[in-house]
């Protein structure tokens, strides 16, 4: 049977006009991801994208197809709405059905921001505005076990494409993760961007001797708990970037070679009622205008 592409990671973003002071912005940025018998999908694909009222039923408001091409890592951006066939104002709230090469993709994502942020009559250039902001979310699991820095998995990547070249570009990774080591194992992780890539890291403090140039470092809270839980949160500015063009970020992982023990994200390595747990990674990079 032919594998059918499906979107694993939706994220929708309200994106002001680019053009004049006090215009009205006229289109919305919507980010998926395309996976296809469990590869990314980086061929040009037809995605229809159509608006309804309701969760469920009904007929669309409005429709619009594109050939879409996802990056190496299956992401792709398209634009929805233009001068000739706007995105529709006059609704309290839409849903959004997303129909990848003739497959109907469900449940309908709702989205209520759409008529306030098309209304909304301000530019989204001036200094220290939200310029747009990508949500996504990952429960992939995986755990480490290394002493070089490492990536810990292709799922906790997030893509954007900056609308400014000035603008700032806020990080932001919330996680759990369970460090089974050796108490006073140090461990250390980097926000990359540009992953896998012409990388470069975000978030780190400048060359000093031979220190470790991290985003997150800490230690576990009990020596070998297969149950120890920690919060993770990572956050990072990043400048300099090109209007236009796409940036992947993602984190890399190591502990240090004088301890022992693994790092098991998402997850716990005990399987315990009380003690166990199974978590959601919780990933934001927000375009502020300069």
């Amino acid at each position: 049977m032919k594998a059918k592409p499906i979107i694993l990671a939706i994220s929708i973003l309200f994106l002001m006009s680019a053009s004049a002071l006090a215009e009205v912005p006229d289109e919305i940025s919507f980010m998926g991801r395309l996976v296809k018998s469990g590869q990314p999908v980086t061929t040009t694909t037809t995605v229809t994208f159509q608006l309804y009222e309701n969760a469920t039923g009904g007929s669309s408001v409005w429709s619009e197809t594109q050939g879409v091409t996802p990056n190496s890592q299956g992401v792709y951006i398209a634009y929805l709405g233009t001068a000739l066939n706007p995105i529709p104002t006059d609704y309290d709230s839409l849903w959004l059905q997303v129909i990848v090469e003739g497959t109907m993709l469900t449940p309908r994502r709702k989205f209520t921001s759409v008529p306030y942020a098309l209304r909304a009559g301000q530019s989204d250039s001036a200094p220290g505005t939200v310029v747009q902001t990508v949500v996504r979310t990952s429960v992939a699991t995986t755990s480490l076990n290394v002493t070089s820095f490492t990536e810990a998995h292709t799922d906790y990547r997030v893509s954007i494409i900056p609308k400014f070249a000035n603008s700032k570009i806020l990080v932001e990774y919330n996680f759990s993760i369970n460090t089974d080591m050796a108490t006073n194992t140090v461990f250390h992780m980097q926000l990359v961007r540009n992953i896998a890539g012409s990388e470069t890291l975000v978030g780190v403090g400048p060359p000093n001797g031979v220190r470790q140039r991290t985003s997150y470092v800490s230690r576990p809270n009990n020596g070998y708990d297969i149950n120890d839980l920690q919060n993770v949160y990572m956050v990072a500015q990043d400048t300099g970037l090109a209007a236009g063009t796409t940036y992947t970020y993602g984190f890399k992982y190591r502990r240090e070679a004088g301890g022992s023990g693994t790092c098991y994200f998402n997850y716990s390595r005990g399987d315990h009622s009380a003690y166990g747990f199974s978590g959601v990674m919780t990933i934001r990079i927000t375009e502020i205008a300069q």
